[in-house]
């Protein structure tokens, strides 16, 4: 019986704060391409904005792409 309830926890816990991971998950994806208009998490690296840039928009300048990154 001791199985059964310690399941029957769980998955009611993954139910009600499965969600709000999720939510947190997509609040975190707030760097976005300005010309695919795709979504990077909030710690994506100058590098990695820069080899998306490159690799997807290569007439683009990675500044129209990714206006945060100008100083």
């Amino acid at each position: 019986m001791c199985l059964i309830s310690w399941l029957v926890f769980c998955l009611i816990f993954s139910f009600f704060f499965a969600g709000s991971q999720l939510e947190a998950n997509k609040k975190a994806m707030n760097i976005q391409c300005k010309v695919c208009m795709q979504t990077f998490i909030c710690t994506t690296s100058e590098v990695k904005c820069r080899e998306h840039a490159e690799a997807k928009h290569p007439k683009a300048d990675v500044y129209t792409c990714f206006p945060h990154l100008k100083k």
